[in-house]
């Protein structure tokens, strides 16, 4: 188990190098913000995070923003936290179900 899934990381390890800067971004997509949402966090141009988002679909092999973030969280850019926390009942229509949230971190 451990050998597949280091042979996979090893398969991917070149073609999707992602900088600092897309891991940042990637990273604020996966938790919905839209392009000028990221660029007033960041301090950089809409047109800057849409470069960047470019780049980020280009090196992952992707179409869309959400599959950059599945790929993303398959290949540990991203972490997904679960919460055993309940919305208040009249913001979330099935609140006996868990939150989902998304954990953001830098990869030691």
């Amino acid at each position: 188990m451990i050998s597949k899934f280091a042979a996979e990381l090893a398969d991917h390890a070149a073609e999707d190098h992602l900088s600092q800067r897309e891991i940042d971004v990637l990273r604020l997509v996966a938790t919905g913000n839209g392009n000028g949402e990221i660029a007033a966090k960041l301090s950089v141009t809409e047109e800057t995070v849409r470069s960047n988002v470019t780049h980020i679909l280009a090196k992952l092999g992707v179409n869309d923003r959400t599959h950059d973030v599945a790929i993303g969280i398959k290949r540990g850019f991203i972490e997904l936290q679960y919460r055993k926390a309940r919305a208040p009942a009249n913001r979330h229509p099935y609140p006996e179900l868990p939150f989902m949230s998304v954990e953001l971190f830098k990869p030691i």
